[in-house]
């Protein structure tokens, strides 16, 4: 599998939804999802 690039931004207020929708995540979830990008 190619190695995938990830980026996510944090808009000037601090306002970040990659990180909102990640906590949001079940911990199995969020794993898989970590796995995949790292």
């Amino acid at each position: 599998m190619k190695k995938l690039i990830f980026e996510f931004y944090t808009r000037p207020n601090g306002h970040n939804e990659f990180v909102e929708f990640y906590k949001s995540l079940p911990q199995k979830d969020r794993e898989k999802l970590l796995a995949t990008i790292t």
